[in-house]
């Protein structure tokens, strides 16, 4: 058995390289399962869009299961009405008023919730945690023929290794916001 270490010469040095794989791996960035968590704010952006002119709110948040911190998410708000092309309203829409809803109980009419300022909303949001229902999703490589990826969420930690091991990308996204489990 060795005991001391041995040098390595310079030539070595040269010839030795990281693998691929490795180095994508943990360039990755790390995603939580499929689950509801709770969330904490902990910064945000604003700014307009240059293509419509709409006002995006980019909400970071530390992710919690149970009392651990299990990672981190982003994601966008929009107090500004946006529809997808089948006419139903946005993503960002739509936790923009979970959020101010679970953020806000005390106000019990649109009206009211009307009322509240981006402002209001973005700082009771990094003051107090709410529940988030976060999926893990995985995007393939663009197909051939058409340019574009297939998203698959992944519900249980088989789907997760076999989406990996197919080297599709994950990421996780918020699907809705309300109160604490």
């Amino acid at each position: 058995m060795q005991t001391e270490n041995i040098p390595v010469s310079l030539e070595e040095l040269h010839a030795t390289h990281a693998a691929a794989e490795a180095l994508a791996e943990a360039n990755q960035f790390r995603t939580v399962p499929t689950n509801y968590y709770r969330i904490q704010g902990t910064k945000y952006s604003a700014e307009r869009s240059a293509r419509n002119n709409r006002l995006t709110v980019n909400l970071k948040a530390d992710v919690y299961k149970e009392d651990k911190r299990v990672g981190n998410v982003g994601f966008f708000v929009s107090p500004e009405i946006g529809r997808t092309s089948a006419g139903k309203l946005d993503r960002e829409f739509r936790l923009y008023n979970q959020l101010s809803r679970v953020l806000f109980p005390e106000y019990k009419t649109d009206a009211e919730l009307a009322q509240v300022s981006v402002a209001q909303l973005t700082e009771r949001f990094t003051q107090y945690p709410v529940g988030a229902y976060i999926t893990e999703t995985f995007a393939s490589e663009p197909g051939a023929l058409d340019g574009k990826k297939t998203y698959m969420d992944a519900k249980t930690d088989e789907d997760a290794k076999k989406y990996r091991e197919m080297g599709w990308k994950p990421s996780n996204y918020v699907q809705s916001v309300g109160k604490l489990k």
